[in-house]
């Protein structure tokens, strides 16, 4: 079964990707090293553009897939219940992204506001996790 990150899910334990943990890690410092000035205002800018096509994204996402679910659960016949617990798994997801998404706006003001290398790493750490969340909820 996959996983999250590259990695894998042996015996019920995900087992992490140390070299794709690894090149992330190295590309982040790229970037933060190289980001200087003006390149630093633009890496900021660009993943606030970014976190906002992810929220639009989420959102359309969000209520064409819950009808969805609503549609096949009646096509099967579903109890209200079940229908009820398919939508919960489902906004429990959106909910890990929707806080995601905020973290990376609240990273985004702190990044443009102190000027250090760890909130400018710490921002594109959050780019990269909503990146993910989306990702699994199947969001191109």
């Amino acid at each position: 079964e996959g996983g999250c990150c590259g990695g894998r899910i042996t015996g019920g334990r995900l087992v992490r990707n140390r070299q794709l943990e690894l090149g992330v890690a190295l590309v982040l410092a790229f970037v933060v090293m190289a980001c200087s000035g003006a390149a630093r205002q633009k890496t900021i800018r660009i993943t606030y553009e970014t976190l906002n096509v992810a929220a639009d994204k989420l959102t359309a996402y969000s209520k064409s897939h819950e009808r969805e679910i609503v549609d096949k659960a009646l096509a099967r016949q579903a109890t209200k219940a079940e229908v009820v617990a398919e939508l919960a798994d489902f906004r429990a997801k959106v909910d890990k992204a929707e806080i995601a998404i905020v973290a990376g706006f609240r990273m985004t003001a702190a990044a443009s506001i102190i000027n250090d290398d760890q909130s400018l790493s710490a921002l594109l750490r959050v780019a990269a996790l909503v990146a993910t969340e989306l990702k699994e909820l199947g969001i191109p």
